[in-house]
């Protein structure tokens, strides 16, 4: 059976921080854990679920910044001189749909 709980050391090879960083960020919050006397102990399961969050939260940051640079080249490419093309779609080639 896997190992459930982990001291600070453990917990920071298992996700390959430094130990000071771990137990920062259990001082501060930002990582669930409960202080037992002078020790830190972390579950796995709110490690892991952790982890999940702040992975989430990369792709969720990687998929807005790639929106905001396709926007960016759309403005690159159409300068304010061509400002009225999108309330006439016609004008740069763009053909109506019908359903």
């Amino acid at each position: 059976m896997a190992q459930e709980t982990f001291t600070t050391d453990e917990a920071a090879a298992y996700l390959r921080l430094h130990p000071r960083t771990v137990e920062k960020k259990a001082r501060k919050g930002l990582l669930p854990a409960a202080k037992t006397g002078r020790k830190w102990l972390f579950r796995r399961r709110d490690l892991d679920a952790w982890a999940d969050r702040l992975a989430a939260a990369a792709a969720d940051r990687e998929e807005a910044e790639w929106e905001e640079s396709d926007l960016r080249e759309l403005l690159a490419e159409y300068g304010p001189e061509d400002e009225g093309l999108y309330d006439n779609p016609e004008a740069i080639g763009a053909k109506r749909m019908v359903w």
